[in-house]
């Protein structure tokens, strides 16, 4: 009899086993189901996003064509106005020349002329004493001599001031010129500053500030799952021990770090060039042991744990130029991120159970801006997670 009771009190136990099992089956199938439902209104929300970018995209395309406009036609105006004045500057110096070279011919003639005279009175005193008609006509040459002198003085005086008139519209003309290269120079640096603040306007307020808006909101559809969330993590929670343990053996690779969180960190400078979200040769080499490693771990998984692969992208604090093909660094961060996703996926990680997602600088593993601990910042996480 006591061993009936105690295969009764097995059987209870098994029926409670299987009793547990089955309504930890039916929450994990609500919580699918759920999810499925969150996952499409995720989706939605990332359909308006994608739209609300295009809206954004088109009206900064309108403010920086309009820009453009108004920019060139002011450069055509000061171009306009300062060749003109360029203009007027060189007729008044070829007026000045012509008017020196006449000038120049006057002087000549009355030279002339006083040569002349003062070889009359020359030649008039040194014959035989004049008669009062010759000492008159000699006080009439001398007079006129001192005419011409006059005359003579009065031009140099004149050729003078044309010359220095010619030398001010030669100057005014040559200032023309350096304030027409300088303008035009000013209207080229106005034109890429205007351009690099669009882009940065168009980068830092409107995407940043959309992408924000849809983070939020997909934080806030999280809340009704976090329940049966928190019941799958406790299925998993032995898994994640020997996952802890497993991803510990995969940080102890060159250039692989385990960090808090159970999370492995990838150098991105090993991974990608420079401002790029393309995986290089050495980064591809360094991949493949991690993605084997991976592939054994969650191969390992039950079939019924939700499990998730994430990856996360991280650059450090330095923004990009905005000219490249990433203008910023959340779209970097996003952009590689899911290049490693994509990978991981041809070393055979089930599609649906990786997650790409990028930070930008806003997660930092250490302080300060020196090279040291920027290159550390310039990273990518994967993290083995309930899903």
């Amino acid at each position: 009899a006591m061993r009936i009771a105690e295969l009764e009190t097995e059987v209870e136990a098994g029926r409670a086993a299987e009793e547990h099992a089955a309504e930890l089956e039916r929450r994990i199938a609500s919580f699918d189901e759920q999810n499925a439902s969150r996952n499409a209104a995720n989706e939605a929300l990332l359909e308006e996003a994608r739209a609300r970018v295009g809206e954004l995209e088109a009206e900064l395309e309108a403010v920086r064509s309009q820009a453009a406009l108004d920019l060139q036609a002011a450069t055509d105006d000061l171009t306009a106005r300062l060749e003109a004045r360029e203009a007027e500057a060189g007729a008044a110096l070829a007026q000045a020349l012509a008017a020196g070279e006449a000038s120049a011919g006057r002087v000549n003639e009355l030279e002339a002329e006083l040569a002349d005279a003062r070889s009359a009175i020359a030649a008039t005193e040194a014959e035989a004493p004049a008669s009062d008609e010759e000492l008159s006509a000699m006080a009439g040459l001398e007079q006129q001599v001192d005419e011409l002198d006059r005359s003579l003085t009065d031009a140099q005086g004149i050729i003078a001031r044309q010359a220095l008139e010619r030398d001010e519209a030669a100057a005014e003309v040559r200032r023309l010129r350096e304030e027409l290269a300088r303008a035009m120079a000013d209207s080229e640096a106005a034109r890429a500053e205007l351009t690099g603040a669009l882009d940065q306007l168009a980068s830092a307020e409107d995407r940043e500030s959309a992408m924000e808006q849809i983070r939020a909101q997909l934080q806030s559809s999280q809340e009704p799952v976090e329940g049966v969330q928190s019941s799958v993590e406790a299925v998993v929670a032995r898994e994640g021990q020997v996952m802890t343990r497993l991803m510990s053996s995969i940080g102890g690779a060159e250039d692989v770090e385990l960090v808090s969180g159970g999370k492995l960190a990838l150098d991105s400078g090993v991974l990608f060039a420079s401002g790029q979200a393309e995986l290089s040769d050495a980064g591809r080499g360094e991949l493949n042991r991690v993605a084997q490693d991976l592939k054994r771990i969650v191969d390992q998984l039950p079939d019924d744990v939700p499990w998730a692969i994430r990856v996360d992208g991280h650059t450090d604090s330095e923004p990009l130029s905005g000219r490249g093909r990433y203008r910023t660094n959340w779209e970097l961060s996003t952009a590689r991120a899911s290049s490693v996703v994509r990978y991981l996926v041809e070393w055979g990680i089930p599609r649906d159970r990786i997650i790409a997602a990028g930070f930008a600088d806003t997660q930092p593993i250490a302080e300060g801006t020196s090279p040291e601990a920027m290159a550390q910042n310039r990273r990518i996480e994967i993290k083995l997670t309930a899903r």
